[in-house]
């Protein structure tokens, strides 16, 4: 039996680029197979790294030491890319309750209203999320080691010593495609959840450009040359994917009231997320087809705690082991 490749990832988001990229760095081939989706979830998200969202001193603590994780990760892609991937900045709460901090309200009063606190977070960071899930995958074709093509489950044929699919065999297989995960003969019975989240794309002149402003559920977030992410809200009871139009009025009045500063929405557009309960990942490998893995439903927190999370499903996969950190969660469902 020959062995084609080492690994077979599907799917391309935030997970799958993670993944290969750590792969490629220990020099461990692998093929990514992906076929591009017209709104991919990763390339929606907000991408913000926020060491400070754990509402416990140990939550902090973990979300520091995937904060400092994840910027390392970053700052390598940029130097391997050679491009800018992430960038510092602050989050800055509004009205919230937060401790206030009455000596920065006056920093905001040229660009907002009828705000009475204010409370800022620094530092935090943002990943350039759409350069570089585009960067790596022109990089990925330049090596001929992605195949744009649907994957075709059914053809997938498990085995004590390889997975085989269409002729070729894989040391393993790890599913990094998202909510598409949900309807896999392997995973379905993991407890995906599904919910859908609305983002508006703004632009604004005249805002500090290295600042996260955050006004209850709405979040603004720079992505340069005066562009804003707006989002989000979390809808777990959707039937389809088109765009919330009360959602965006909405939005757009509580913005109006909100802002001193003219704005254009440039584009309103919705993506699914896959969530699981208890935002627990679902990273490690099937209890019954041992050469079977999944890298997926890490939310909103892709992101921010994905390079710590790979980090250490890789560690695990370079020593053979076959059980990870979160490996009690797939074999609960799963077995």
């Amino acid at each position: 039996m020959h062995i084609h490749h080492p690994v077979l990832i599907v799917g391309q988001g935030i997970a799958g680029t993670l993944l290969s990229f750590m792969l490629y760095r220990r020099n461990i081939p692998f093929m990514v197979i992906d076929m591009p989706a017209s709104n991919p979830t990763s390339y929606t998200s907000g991408a913000v790294l926020n060491p400070y969202s754990g509402k416990t001193k140990p939550g902090v603590q973990r979300r520091s030491v995937m904060y400092d994780t994840a910027i390392g990760i970053y700052q390598e892609m940029e130097s391997f890319l050679g491009i800018p991937l992430v960038s510092d900045g602050s989050l800055v709460f509004f009205d919230s309750d937060r401790e206030p901090q009455p000596d920065q309200v006056e920093s905001f009063r040229d660009f907002f209203q009828h705000f009475e606190t204010v409370h800022v977070c620094d530092p935090v960071a943002m990943v350039h999320n759409e350069v570089l899930l585009k960067a790596w995958n022109a990089f990925l074709k330049e090596k001929e080691i992605l195949m744009e093509a649907v994957f075709e489950e059914q053809l997938l044929i498990p085995g004590e010593d390889a997975v085989a699919y269409k002729g070729a065999y894989w040391h393993a297989v790890v599913y990094c495609n998202g909510v598409a995960a949900r309807d896999s003969n392997y995973f379905s019975p993991l407890r995906f959840t599904r919910n859908r989240g609305e983002v508006l794309y703004l632009h604004i002149n005249g805002l500090p450009e290295q600042v996260i402003f955050n006004k209850g559920k709405t979040r603004l977030i720079p992505k340069g040359n005066g562009l804003y992410w707006c989002g989000s809200n979390y809808n777990w009871d959707f039937e389809d994917m088109i765009p919330d139009e009360h959602w965006k009025a909405e939005t757009i009045a509580l913005l109006q009231s909100w802002m001193k500063l003219p704005f254009e929405v440039l584009e309103h557009t919705c993506a699914e997320r896959p969530t699981t309960v208890g935002q627990i990942p679902f990273i490690g490998w099937h209890p019954l087809y041992k050469r079977i893995g999944i890298c997926n439903g890490l939310g909103t927190k892709g992101f921010s705690a994905g390079p710590l999370w790979i980090t250490d499903f890789v560690a695990n996969m370079m020593r053979e082991e076959g059980r990870t950190q979160y490996q009690s969660v797939l074999d609960k469902f799963l077995l």
